[in-house]
């Protein structure tokens, strides 16, 4: 998407004016946007003394049931070897290994998405010679790997297929309720689950881009000379033309890093895959297994091929399998915590702490079963949306915060572009904040229409506990109260 290549544009730019810059190319795919990142750098005169950030492109490999590895071996310094991995969801496990080939020599990993000054894991090569992070994070990830000159290291990165599970029923049978309730009266609530959720939706972009370009005033603003001010705008402006694709890359120093065959990993590395490899075989015993998307099959055949990021995990289809499955599946991915704690509030989760079940005696009641499934159609589908449309704008929040973040580090590098930035971030008027405004005026807009579907499900099932069973105020006692969470929850705070 260019507004997510128009973000690591931006990074590259804004860490230039912190002397922290790096050139970007890719050690595979001479067509890549890497590969416009450094043209970008050349193009605006800033490009000297440049780092390669190597992107990493996990295959399928034997050693492995799901998911697939990158290993790369290499050589690093003080300022050290950046990589990146792309296109990954936050529901994708990702395990990293660092191991010093020179020990006793320490060498230090750094996990980040901003800027490597702020990293968000970091550690160093212990009394065994390596060091390892498991976690989650969404789109993108960046490394850099750093040490005294010389050092050889090899890093192993292993990226798990995309996780997916069904969230939890939200309705129980009356008894169920009352022993629920008389267990637990504080809280009579159903148990929250992982559900997967919906990609961004094309708006989100405008919002995006229009900070960016307010950012990029900015930057441009910071560098000394009309020329290179007009190309390093008129280059980050046409950034998803094609006809910027093809360059060839900067020359870089003497760090490049290469793949590690499977016979030449070291021992840690391989003690690692065998962990890996038997969490996952834990899994395959359960029922879990990995299964590949749908293939296009409009595509010819020699343009199909399989990548690690074509798989999904599924559940076993049996029910009280599932049940298991899940919870072994929950708690692997708990070996694998959000990178930023901010993460967590944009995971999708139709089932979220404290959230009131609904109970019913038309439930699972093949009597009443026509009426029930009919109001909880209405139901699913305003609460599908409700969830889609917060966690849109929990994404969107988050992602706008870091580009925001990034314009004050460049804005504050010159006293004038901290005054235009401020000017800029504060007038309402700008159209950057004009989108924000319209964006939320949106979700408000969507959310009383949705909220009112929601109230008419909820009365929909009052209904046809009345007609069936004779309850006359199902929806004061049971479905106020899951109304009233679902407003709080899906409300702009």
């Amino acid at each position: 998407m260019k507004w997510q290549r128009l973000i690591v544009a931006c990074q590259l730019v804004v860490s230039h004016c912190r002397q922290r810059h790096t050139a970007r190319a890719n050690w595979r795919s001479p067509g890549s946007h890497l590969r416009v990142m450094a043209l970008i750098l050349l193009t605006a005169g800033i490009t000297s003394a440049q780092q390669t950030n190597w992107e990493l492109e996990p295959e399928t490999d034997s050693r492995l049931p799901m998911g697939g590895i990158s290993v790369v071996e290499g050589s690093t310094d003080a300022s050290g070897v950046e990589f990146i991995l792309n296109n990954i969801t936050i529901m994708n496990p990702l395990n990293v290994t660092l191991v010093s080939l020179n020990q006793p020599a320490s060498l230090e990993l750094l996990v980040y998405k901003e800027a490597p000054d702020k990293p968000l894991l970091q550690g160093t090569t212990g009394t065994d010679g390596s060091v390892s992070f498991s976690f989650r994070t969404d789109e993108t990830v960046l490394l850099r790997v750093k040490g005294a000159e010389g050092n050889r290291y090899q890093m192993m990165l292993w990226v798990g297929p995309q996780i997916e599970m069904e969230p939890a029923t939200t309705y129980v049978t009356m008894e169920e309720y009352r022993q629920t309730a008389t267990a637990n009266p504080a809280n009579p609530a159903s148990p929250g689950a992982v559900a997967t959720g919906p990609s961004f939706l094309k708006w989100i972009s405008i919002l995006l881009g229009l900070i960016l370009i307010a950012l990029i005033v900015i930057i441009v603003l910071l560098f000394k000379g009309k020329k290179k001010s007009a190309g390093a705008l008129l280059v980050l402006m046409t950034l998803g033309s094609s006809s910027l694709l093809g360059q060839p890359p900067p020359t870089s120093r003497d760090l490049k890093p290469a793949k590690a065959s499977p016979a030449a990993t070291t021992q840690q590395i391989q003690d690692q895959l065998k962990k890996l490899k038997e969490a996952l075989d834990n899994l395959t015993k359960a029922g879990i297994k990995a299964e590949p998307k749908a293939i296009d099959p409009s595509k010819p055949a020699e343009e199909i091929s399989v990548k690690p990021s074509d798989f999904i995990i599924k559940l076993p289809d049996n029910i009280n399998n599932t049940v298991a499955a899940t919870k072994m599946l929950l708690l692997f991915l708990e070996q694998f915590g959000l990178i930023d704690p901010r993460e967590a509030a944009v995971q999708p989760n139709l089932n979220p702490p404290g959230q009131p079940s609904i109970p019913s005696r038309c439930y699972l009641d093949p009597n009443c079963s026509q009426c029930f499934a009919d109001a909880t159609a209405k139901l699913k589908k305003a609460r599908g949306l409700l969830e889609t449309q917060y966690v849109i704008y929990k994404q969107t929040e988050l992602k706008a915060g870091r580009i925001i973040e990034m314009a004050d580090a460049a804005a504050s590098l010159s006293p004038y572009g901290k005054l235009l930035w401020n000017v800029q971030k504060d007038n309402p008027k700008e159209p950057m904040n004009q989108a924000r405004e319209k964006f939320y005026a949106t979700y408000d807009g969507n959310l009383v229409k949705l909220l009112n579907m929601v109230n008419e499900g909820l009365i929909a099932i009052g209904d046809c506990e009345r007609v069936n069973y004779g309850e006359q105020d199902w929806h004061n006692r049971f479905g106020m109260p899951y109304y009233l969470f679902v407003r709080e929850r899906y409300t702009r705070k």
